[in-house]
């Protein structure tokens, strides 16, 4: 009877696997069609999409989502996810979002603020799901984020301008 594979070995073989078709992706246009569909998938999806390992180190990003965040996919694959987020951001998917993403199998709507490469930071929901093995065991995640920035500003800016009416009427009953 063979002997099960420990899960640092399968991760080991996915590593080796994705590595394999990257290069036959570089090197050949002979993929088969599902591997070709897959790989354009993951990177050619119009939205900021991610795929991380069970270390939460990113593994695939789609190519809205470098687009977005001013990077090349070769300086983010690799990189712990949390590498993107602010400092809080940070500490809360440490002490609790992954935990919980882990045990739940997904999440829903988290507000993060990623920081771009030029710096600047941007508001945005996550929500992701777990791929797992038949056994349960965690393989791999999969997130969708949406830029919220220019809302977080409208709501803002919307919630200022109901303020001046009210600063209007103050300012006529001091004046009259």
């Amino acid at each position: 009877m063979a002997k099960k594979p420990s899960y640092e070995e399968l991760e080991e073989r996915v590593r080796d696997l994705e590595a394999k078709l990257r290069e036959t992706n570089q090197n050949s246009t002979k993929l088969p069609d599902f591997v070709r569909y897959f790989q354009g998938f993951l990177t050619k999806i119009p939205t900021m999409l991610h795929l991380v390992d069970r270390n939460f180190r990113v593994t695939e990003v789609s190519d809205v989502w470098l687009k977005k965040m001013g990077y090349t996919r070769k300086e983010v694959v690799g990189r712990d996810a949390s590498d993107f987020t602010t400092a809080e951001g940070k500490i809360y998917a440490e002490k609790y979002g992954q935990e919980q993403f882990l045990s739940e199998g997904f999440a829903e709507n988290i507000p993060y603020q990623l920081i771009k490469k030029d710096r600047s930071v941007i508001d945005v929901l996550v929500s992701a799901i777990s791929i797992q093995y038949s056994d349960g065991t965690f393989l791999r995640g999969l997130g969708v984020t949406t830029d919220i920035t220019d809302l977080k500003h409208s709501k803002k800016n919307f919630a200022i301008f109901l303020t001046i009416p009210a600063i209007l009427s103050v300012f006529m009953m001091k004046k009259g």
